[in-house]
């Protein structure tokens, strides 16, 4: 792995915590799995169902 390969996924916020906005298609991706993940987890576990699951898995 070449270490001066700057190719972040995410890059660093200038200011604030996290990470800003995706850089590459590989980063677009992730985001993309990570909303789809969350969408199938609200509509599949109902609230209603285990509150303590849904809670945990909209983490």
């Amino acid at each position: 792995m070449n270490t001066k390969d700057n190719n972040y996924w995410f890059p660093a916020k200038t200011y604030g915590w996290g990470w800003g906005i995706p850089n590459s298609w590989h980063g677009w991706m992730v985001l993309a799995i990570y909303l789809l993940a969350l969408v199938l987890v609200t509509v599949v576990v109902q609230p209603v169902m285990v509150r303590c699951f849904f809670c945990l898995a909209l983490l």
